[in-house]
């Protein structure tokens, strides 16, 4: 009898235990992370290279940059020296580029900081680096080896009074900031070009949001390169993304010229602007302060669109299944890349979601960043990669096919995790109850109050 009377004790506290993780995964998976839905015929095979910004908090504790499969399963890692500063692309020689933020300038006039770029072979060592402390949000690797990337500047003191618009007093320290455009030599890490943004505008032409702050003036988030004879001109160019203008525009490089732009009144707050093989843009729009009227007023929405840059023609556009695309919005940040087979991967950053959807804007592939800093979990932008740009045999998980762990993630975490936890529990009390002779209706009195247990959030 005692070790009846023991046995029960023991299921009941097991059952006590049950139910408290099921209250907890009740609440933490009401977002569910990790892979959360595939079509194995639609999605584009390949891997997803991503860096959450909060770092991944496992046993080593660092920040990662990440290589995913389709199923979502890590196939290869990057330890980092610094937080993210902001994201990591590879390189056609399998290399690493990734941005981190040293964290020396002490007040930057926004968010994105950076500070060094570093490169790092497939093995993780590091193999190249280039230090500034005014770097930020993007860079992008030449055919010639070297590198363009975004520095922080303050405006020339003729060109700050010129600005206009704005919250009156919210300058940085009494200054106002831009941006100038760089290229690094990759051997000697001199700084062999650059131009300063304000100085391709006519500030006077310009005026900021009255709800944004004036510590910058241009605030460019995303920068491409364009090799000679682009749609544009004839010589290289740079695309841009000027994210205080609400504006994308194309410098000639050579003479330092703006020959193209697009954006007013027609995009907010934007980010990741690049040119497709199609000499469309591609970019994702933030839509902070809304792009499209519903019944009468503005529902901020993020979209990601295909521009037409000589008909400034939308041809295609993605803005989520909700009422003003409600279920697809990130104010800050954000992704959107091409894929071979027509797909299009992008990244909502805030919700540290990445997804693909097909031509057709059907959703075929979902995955949220599940490394969490407090409730954030976020991720500038990933980049896909095909098979046939990875060294497959280096890679732990090779196989990117569908399996039996992503059928069961698309079923739904909170309802699996919930259902499972009641069925053990229940089973482990029939058996305390066989051992101890109860009666029918006590026991299910007891599985009822069980399962209302279970479910209470």
């Amino acid at each position: 009898m005692k070790l009846k009377f023991s046995f029960l004790i023991i299921s009941l506290f097991f059952l006590i235990f049950l139910s408290s993780v099921a209250r907890v995964s009740a609440f933490t998976t009401n977002f569910p992370h990790g892979l959360t839905r595939i079509d194995d015929e639609k999605v584009s095979e390949g891997y997803v290279l991503y860096t959450p910004i909060q770092g991944v908090k496992g046993d080593d504790n660092v920040y990662k940059t990440l290589l995913i499969n389709n199923n979502g399963e890590t196939v290869h890692e990057w330890s980092l020296d610094y937080k993210p500063g902001l994201y990591s692309f590879l390189l056609d020689n399998g290399n690493l580029l990734v941005g981190g933020a040293t964290e020396e300038l002490k007040n930057p006039p926004t968010g994105g900081g950076g500070g060094i770029i570093q490169e790092f072979n497939w093995e993780g060592d590091l193999v190249w680096e280039y230090r500034n402390e005014y770097l930020h949000h993007d860079f992008d690797k030449m055919p010639n080896g070297n590198i363009l990337a975004i520095l922080w500047k303050p405006m020339s003191a003729e060109n700050q009074k010129k600005v206009r618009g704005g919250i009156v007093g919210t300058e940085n320290e009494g200054q106002i900031w831009a941006d100038t455009l760089i290229e690094i030599d990759y051997k000697t890490k001199e700084i062999i070009w650059e131009v300063k943004v304000e100085d391709l505008l006519d500030v006077d032409d310009y005026e900021l949001e009255s709800f944004v702050t004036r510590k910058s003036f241009t605030h460019v988030n995303s920068i491409d390169y364009l090799p000679q004879e682009n749609t544009f001109l004839s010589n290289e160019a740079v695309l841009i993304s000027i994210r205080q203008l609400n504006m994308i525009a194309v410098i000639d490089k050579k003479n330092k010229k703006l020959e193209w732009a697009w954006g007013k009144d027609k995009i907010s707050k934007q980010h990741n602007v690049t040119l497709l093989e199609n000499n469309n843009i591609l970019l994702f729009d933030n839509g902070v302060h809304g792009t499209s009227n519903k019944g009468g007023f503005y529902i901020p929405g993020s979209r990601v669109i295909e521009l037409d840059p000589k008909t400034l023609e939308v041809v295609w556009e993605y803005s989520g299944d909700g009422l003003g695309g409600i279920h697809f919005f990130s104010a800050l940040m954000g992704g959107a890349q091409r894929l071979e087979n027509g797909n299009t991967l992008i990244t909502e950053s805030m919700t540290g979601r990445i997804f693909e959807v097909t031509r057709d804007k059907e959703l075929v592939w979902e995955y949220v960043n599940p490394y969490y800093e407090q409730d954030n979990n976020f991720v500038f932008k990933a980049i896909k990669y095909s098979p046939e740009s990875i060294n497959i045999q280096k890679l732990s998980y090779p196989d990117g096919k569908y399996s039996f762990k992503s059928k069961f993630q698309e079923l739904g975490t909170k309802v699996a995790t919930i259902e499972i936890v009641f069925f053990l529990s229940v089973l482990v009390f029939i058996l305390s109850v066989s051992l101890l002779n109860l009666q029918s209706d006590k026991i299910i009195i007891v599985i009822k109050y069980l399962r209302k247990l279970i479910n209470k959030r």
